[in-house]
């Protein structure tokens, strides 16, 4: 979890921000995206994440490798 609070940090985001950009992205897609970065942010594993939005637990590793 520190990772990606870090990683957020370097971008200036934090929880909430990361909560907002989920709720106004324009696509489906990176609502998907921010939705696992939010969760992620939140304490949730990539295997956790991986199971609630219905993905492979890789893909959740490589978009926040992407971060």
């Amino acid at each position: 979890m520190n990772d990606i609070l870090e990683t957020l940090g370097h971008w200036q985001l934090d929880v909430k921000a990361v909560r907002e950009r989920m709720y106004s992205a324009a696509t489906a897609r990176e609502r998907e995206r921010w939705h696992a970065v939010w969760l992620l942010a939140r304490g949730w594993t990539a295997a956790q994440v991986a199971e609630a939005l219905e993905r492979d637990a890789h893909t959740i590793g490589a978009w926040t490798e992407a971060l």
